[in-house]
């Protein structure tokens, strides 16, 4: 559980860098859609949270099965009298 927040800390961090170091305004186009000027730095954070959600989301079910075997394999092993 430490390693993952280490992990997480050093990855903002390096994200903060990159934020500094990039202060550039850029336009998006995709397909008929465009956006005015925008920080890339903005586009960065909405890309990793739209990804973060978006594996939440499809990780959730295998979470919750995962979950369920577990509690069926905990109660498996009390004994009760």
């Amino acid at each position: 559980m430490q390693a993952k927040l280490i992990i997480s800390l050093i990855l903002a961090l390096l994200l903060v860098i990159f934020a500094v170091q990039n202060p550039t305004v850029v336009n998006i186009k995709f397909l008929d859609w465009q956006t005015g000027e925008i920080h890339l730095i903005i586009v960065i954070l909405l890309a990793v949270l739209i990804g973060a959600l978006l594996g939440t989301i499809l990780g959730w079910p295998k979470h919750q099965e995962l979950k369920e075997k577990l509690k069926q394999k905990d109660q498996g092993k009390h004994i009760n009298y």
